[in-house]
């Protein structure tokens, strides 16, 4: 709102203004996401977002660890259920909600 308005000209008009300003601050605050929200995303997404970070670091700890010498079948038995679970919540949220 404009900062212009002179208070002596009429009290109740720049009073309001001010309220109004500061509601449409108050909701711009409500509305934007913190950091963490920018990060996973809204909440009618957090899920999926979430779940597809799951799969891509286990992913990348999995071809990582795979030029490690070691025993690469126990450790992939370990990260394929992970992205089966990661997966299986993302495809079975999405036929729910049909």
């Amino acid at each position: 709102m404009p900062d212009d308005i002179d208070p002596k000209a009429n009290p109740r008009h720049f009073l309001e203004s001010k309220k109004l300003d500061l509601e449409a601050k108050k909701m711009d605050y409500e509305l934007m996401p913190g950091w963490l929200g920018r990060v996973i995303g809204s909440s009618k997404n957090a899920g999926n977002n979430i779940a597809f970070a799951v799969v891509l670091a286990v992913l990348a700890a999995g071809l990582i660890a795979s030029f490690f010498p070691g025993d690469r079948v126990e450790f992939w038995k370990v990260i394929v259920p992970i992205i089966t679970l990661a997966l299986g919540y993302v495809f079975g949220q999405n036929a729910s909600k049909s």
